[in-house]
């Protein structure tokens, strides 16, 4: 076994290639996911707690 090289430069065209194909995101379409899953109401932590 060997350490694995990393490579700190990515050339800017091979990076725009990656990004390319990537699928478009509907930023929308998240956001109202994560409203149908993540509570963002405010509670009191130490409710019920008697401090």
């Amino acid at each position: 076994m060997k350490p694995i090289r990393r490579r700190h430069f990515v050339p800017t065209a091979e990076a725009q290639a990656v990004f390319a194909t990537a699928p478009a995101v509907d930023w929308d379409e998240v956001r109202a996911e994560w409203d149908d899953v993540l509570d963002d109401s405010l509670r009191d932590p130490f409710e019920g707690t008697g401090l």
